[in-house]
């Protein structure tokens, strides 16, 4: 086995004393290149609506300001892997997406937005045989940081369906966030991983908490951004000026940012009030 070689990795203490860094490099706000994060929400809460209009802001400038108007300094690829919905449900989404866009958003959406369903097809980031690395099994960990090289952001929906391993044991998430790092740091995207909120917090209404995802706390622990998506409550739709009979959910603007400024404590709706 190759040895790691520390003197390599070592900071320059000298140039980094004196120099001054580069800018941060945010995807999204409060989300680092090159990092992984988590989006959570309780199932049919909208999250792969929210992440494929993420997809969307990120690859175009134009669709960023027609569906969320997100403050965001740069645009890229960014590529939608879906191990859940079959391609028929993700048209589907695609074509109500659309109509909100203009040509010139839908022209950058087509150079810089790729979209797949992976149903049916083994997508483990970390395939073994007995807690060894199994060679007959295709390592999708390896496959994403070959092919999505060069993307901004990669959304992988959901987590329970790019790994094998129990999602409930600290050492094994960290394993699989290992991995999606792994991922993110070869091509240098944000790598957003779809997931489910913990139904207990959920009925408690803390479903917005840091704490809410389900499975591991390794994963929160390990994963530099986090996001909740919720259902909203009365008093959310008496904010948003909604009616009760209305399909609403919001999103924080960042559960968890390692990176970001200290967030405020207010909500955001999917799409901004106008």
């Amino acid at each position: 086995m190759k040895q790691t070689t520390l003197d390599s990795l070592y900071i320059n203490l000298a140039d980094a004393f004196s120099s001054e860094p580069p800018r941060l490099d945010f995807v999204l706000p409060g989300y680092l290149a090159g990092t992984v994060g988590i989006l959570a929400s309780p199932g049919a809460a909208g999250k792969t609506w929210l992440a494929l209009e993420l997809c969307c802001a990120v690859a175009s400038a134009a669709a960023n300001q027609r569906l969320l108007g997100l403050p965001l300094e740069k645009h890229g690829q960014a590529v939608f892997l879906s191990a859940e919905d079959p391609e028929s449900s993700l048209k589907s989404r695609l074509h109500s997406i659309a109509k909100y866009l203009d040509g010139d958003a839908l022209t950058e959406l087509q150079a810089n937005l790729r979209i797949a369903s992976l149903v049916g097809l083994p997508t483990d980031l970390h395939p073994s045989r007995n807690g060894n690395s199994d060679p007959d099994v295709e390592d999708w960990s390896k496959t994403l940081g070959e092919q999505c090289a060069g993307a901004r952001l990669i959304v992988l929906d959901t987590l329970s369906r790019w790994h094998t391993r129990d999602e409930n044991a600290n050492a094994e998430m960290a394993q699989v966030i290992k991995k999606a790092e792994a991922i993110a740091k070869v091509t240098g995207a944000s790598l957003l991983f779809l997931h489910h909120a913990n139904k207990g917090m959920v009925m408690a209404g803390r479903g917005d908490e840091q704490q809410s995802v389900r499975g591991a706390s390794s994963l929160v622990d390990n994963a530099r951004w986090q996001a909740a998506l919720v259902a909203m409550s009365p008093d959310d739709e008496k904010k948003y000026g909604l009616t009760p009979k209305a399909w609403r959910a919001r999103t924080s603007p960042a559960v968890r940012g390692n990176q970001a400024k200290p967030r405020r404590p207010c909500g955001d709706s999917l799409a901004p009030q106008r």
